[in-house]
């Protein structure tokens, strides 16, 4: 189960000690993701993936542009098959994944629902081969 990150302080973390995970143009095609994995010691319920959408206003002014593309980050995520294996992995081993994804380009040929899956599962992927899954 997806949790979004909502407090301060996990989203100043997630920034300060962040790893890149995939970059739109490099390895992706129009996402990018950067986390950080943290031992859960005190409250072994919060373990498992933390999620923040990043989607600018700066580069998308429409809010229902901005909204769509959330959705679409969240049902391939959803739909991904290797979501829950990266997430029994992180509860067995009392870890929580802090998660930032982020979109820049507004909804277009290039930036549509297949992008967004295909990037989605790279970004799983690469994510699953740093945590030796």
């Amino acid at each position: 189960m997806l949790r979004t990150i909502c407090l301060r302080r996990d989203i100043d973390l997630l920034f300060a000690q962040r790893q890149n995970l995939a970059r739109a143009g490099r390895q992706t095609s129009v996402l990018s993701a950067v986390y950080v994995i943290r031992e859960i010691s005190e409250r072994p319920q919060e373990a498992g993936i933390h999620l923040l959408l990043i989607v600018p206003k700066r580069f998308i002014k429409h809010s229902n542009k901005r909204n769509a593309i959330k959705r679409w980050i969240k049902e391939a995520l959803r739909r991904s098959p290797m979501l829950s294996t990266i997430e029994a992995t992180l509860q067995e081993s009392g870890k929580q994944l802090l998660l930032g994804i982020r979109g820049d380009q507004a909804p277009s040929k290039t930036m549509n629902w297949d992008a967004v899956s295909k990037d989605i599962e790279i970004i799983l992927s690469q994510l699953s081969k740093n945590l030796q899954i």
